[in-house]
C-alpha cells in the first residue's frame, strides 16, 4: 500500500500520518486529535495548494470540510462540545533549516540514508541534530542577496550583458 505525501519540509516530502503529524504539530500520530487528524486526512488531496504553513485559511476550510463530511470521530469529538470546526490551527513552528538551508539539508538527508534505507528512516523517530547555525545562516543569506543587488547595480558588464539580451530579442 502505498503512503500518503502529506505535504513537504524544505525540498523532502513529508510521508505518511506518523511524518505529518511530527511535521505539523510535533506530535506523536497516536497523540493527535480530531481537528488534526482532519487537517492530516484533508492534506492528500493537494498538499502543497493546502499547506497549512503557506495557505492556513484554505487548510482549516479543508479540514472543517473532512470534519463535516466525517461520519465517525471528528463528527464525535464535535457533537461532544469539541467544537472541531471551531478550534484554530495550531501547528509546531516549520522547521527553519528546511526553508533557508535547503541544500544544507538535502546533503544532511543525503548521508543519512547512505547508512540506512529511506523506509527504516520514515518509519522510525530518528532526531537529527547538526552544526547548522540557523541565525547564522540567515544572515549569510541576507549578506549575499545584499551583495548580489549592488553587484548588479554597480557592475558595468551587467548593465552591458542586458543591454545585450534586450537588442537580441
Amino acid at each position: 500500500m502505498p503512503i500518503a505525501w502529506t505535504g513537504q519540509r524544505g525540498s523532502s516530502p513529508i510521508s505518511g500520518f506518523a511524518e505529518g503529524a511530527r511535521s505539523y504539530f510535533n506530535k506523536d500520530l497516536r497523540e493527535r486529535d480530531a481537528p488534526e487528524t482532519a487537517l492530516l486526512a484533508g492534506l492528500i488531496q493537494a498538499p502543497s495548494y493546502l499547506s497549512p504553513y503557506r495557505h492556513p485559511e484554505r487548510a482549516l476550510e479543508r479540514r472543517n470540510t473532512v470534519i463535516e463530511s466525517d461520519g465517525g470521530d471528528a463528527r464525535h469529538h464535535a457533537r461532544a462540545g469539541g467544537q472541531s470546526e471551531a478550534t484554530p490551527l495550531k501547528l509546531a513552528p516549520p522547521n527553519v533549516e528546511a526553508s533557508d538551508a535547503p541544500y544544507y539539508v538535502d546533503m544532511v538527508r543525503d548521508t543519512i540514508i547512505s547508512k540506512l534505507n529511506e523506509r527504516e528512516l520514515n518509519d522510525q523517530s530518528y532526531r537529527i541534530y547538526t552544526a547548522l547555525d540557523p541565525e547564522l545562516q540567515r544572515s549569510a543569506a541576507q549578506a549575499v542577496e545584499a551583495g548580489i543587488k549592488l553587484w548588479t547595480i554597480r557592475s558595468p558588464r551587467c548593465g552591458r550583458r542586458r543591454k545585450d539580451r534586450q537588442e537580441q530579442i
